[in-house]
């Protein structure tokens, strides 16, 4: 189980860093099980940075079952002759937004990395403008209770 949801994982990963290439209206590839398309459009926040979307199976064993989406931005590189790729980072966490860190915390990157990369990351399930995680009532009430000294 581990396994396919780490090789689902590594697909998204895989599928997101082909899906950032150059700024483009929108960009397409293969997945595992379909293919996958991000409309990027500039941000709300920040219209030099573009946001967009990605739909992904909730459970990588029913790719084709109940789905949830993933909120990504991405800022390109600010020397396009010298673009070399995407780099593409999980916000670390709990509860930390990538899109966010795409569009206020680009000081944590190098003027190198920024002028020959296009900066990526997304928001996790949960956070910011990815959707919520839902648990089964009875998931909740079974959770320990955490007793403070």
């Amino acid at each position: 189980m581990w396994t396919r949801r780490f090789a689902g994982w590594a697909a998204v990963a895989a599928t997101a860093v082909a899906l950032v290439g150059p700024a483009a209206p929108a960009a397409q590839a293969a997945g595992p099980h379909r293919e996958w398309t991000i409309s990027w459009q500039p941000c709300a926040a920040d219209p030099a940075a573009e946001c967009g979307t990605l739909s992904l199976p909730v459970d990588w064993d029913e790719p084709d079952g109940e789905r949830f989406t993933l909120a990504l931005a991405r800022r390109a590189a600010t020397d396009p002759a010298a673009r070399v790729g995407s780099l593409v980072f999980g916000p670390g966490g709990p509860g930390d937004s990538g899109v966010q860190r795409v569009l206020t915390g680009l000081h944590r990157f190098s003027d190198d990395l920024r002028r020959r990369f296009d900066i990526v990351s997304f928001d996790p399930r949960g956070v910011g403008g990815s959707n919520p995680v839902r648990c089964a009532t009875d998931l909740l009430a079974a959770q320990p209770h955490v007793i403070a000294d």
